[in-house]
């Protein structure tokens, strides 16, 4: 079972180009460490001051090949003075659920929510 970490960003709105580009370097050197399923970076489509990242490991335990990466120590000195706000970090265990489950208009994203 997948470990998940969301992180939602509130960033400054004179460093959202800088974050922008900064998150995108990160991701790329995150997403080779043993164990990382992705690790990608999401900016709001109505608010762009709002990052969220989302980092899939094989489990918990891979949390670690991911904080000895050598970028891990440099990201929150980094990003710190570019926050408006203090960060939200969620953790989950990600559910599998069969392919089969999830088609067909009716249930796409948001479709049954309004």
């Amino acid at each position: 079972m997948a470990f998940v970490i969301i992180a939602n960003l509130p960033v400054k709105e004179t460093s959202i180009a800088e974050v922008r580009s900064k998150l995108a370097e990160y991701a790329a050197k995150y997403r080779s460490d043993v164990g990382t399923l992705s690790w990608n970076v999401h900016q709001d489509a109505t608010t762009p001051s709002k990052f969220t990242i989302i980092e899939r490991y094989e489990n918990e335990g891979s949390l670690k090949a991911h904080t000895a990466n050598a970028a891990y120590p440099t990201f929150f000195p980094w990003v710190k003075p570019h926050l408006a706000g203090k960060p939200e970090i969620l953790k989950y265990n990600e559910i599998p659920v069969s392919s089969g489950l999830l088609s067909g208009d009716a249930n796409a994203p948001g479709a049954n929510w309004e």
